[in-house]
């Protein structure tokens, strides 16, 4: 909260009980526990009683994208930049929002200037990153990305995403650099187990790509893609009946066609492969 909603919300205490600042809290704390809608609620509640407070705004502005409705979203956190032309936090989110939206420019201009009021704000680095990444401007998301990491250096999703990059340029041997890092510092971080084992796929690392896809699936169970990954690297050491496990896991729980496709494809692949060998053995 800036310094200025603070004086606001000081002048809204001592005018009608806390009331105010109970709508806020109340609000955050629904939020926090995922009940989104009811937090919007509170915080508009609190915007009722006090129309200059930027922090409800920023806050209801948030909780607004958690429900797909980014257009709100951006009319909420443009309110508090309004109000408060200096909050970085607000900035960070509208372009948080506009990159939903895929308004990529908009969303770097917003991450920029919240980097120009708060240098140090490793969170914009990251999202910025990530825009620049969503626009193929590898180079620069990178670097970004680095910076974020050097601002906090157990931030797990920088990792992550300057491991994608690195993964997209080819530069498979950072990329699984960067991906371990990140499930070092979050070992339940799925995403960044996943991304670990594609790279191990290409660099013929099909061990470890059992290994991070069946963590994964630990992790998330509904992962098909782990089950569609972690059977590639079981083909790849030769465990064709487990492989086939996998992918046909895959066509009982994913809602992707094309994924979906991919395995029904492989499936009938193998089990051809299976049957001449079948028939081989017979013969001999």
């Amino acid at each position: 909260m800036t310094v200025t909603s603070l004086l606001l919300l000081v002048g809204v205490l001592a005018a009608c009980g806390g009331t105010a600042e109970s709508h806020l809290e109340r609000g955050t704390d629904l939020a926090q526990g995922g009940r989104y809608r009811e937090a919007i609620e509170e915080f508009t509640k609190a915007i009722e009683l006090v129309p200059d407070l930027a922090v409800a705004y920023n806050k209801r502005g948030r909780a607004y994208e958690q429900i797909g409705n980014h257009e709100k979203a951006v009319e909420d956190f443009s309110i508090a930049i309004e109000l408060e032309p200096d909050y970085a936090e607000a900035y960070n989110n509208r372009g948080h929002a506009y990159e939903e939206m895929g308004e990529h420019e908009q969303a770097i201009a917003d991450y920029t200037r919240a980097i120009e009021l708060d240098p140090g704000y490793a969170v914009a680095y990251n999202n910025r990153g990530y825009a620049y990444q969503e626009t193929g401007y590898y180079e620069q998301a990178i670097a970004d990305y680095t910076r974020a990491i050097e601002l906090d250096p157990e931030y797990a999703v920088a990792y992550n995403n300057r491991g994608t990059v690195y993964n997209y340029i080819g530069d498979y041997t950072q990329a699984f650099d960067d991906y371990t890092r990140a499930v070092e510092i979050d070992t339940n971080y799925a995403l960044a187990y996943y991304n670990r084992r594609t790279i191990c796929n290409y660099i013929g690392e099909y061990e470890q790509a059992v290994f991070d896809s069946t963590w994964a699936i630990d992790l998330e169970p509904g992962y098909a893609l782990a089950y569609f990954n972690r059977g590639l690297a079981l083909y790849n050491l030769g465990e064709v009946e487990l492989a086939l496990n996998d992918f046909n896991k895959v066509v009982e729980i994913s809602d992707d066609p094309l994924l979906v496709g991919n395995a029904r494809a492989i499936i009938e692949e193998l089990e051809g492969k299976e049957q001449a060998r079948a028939v081989g053995r017979s013969a001999a």
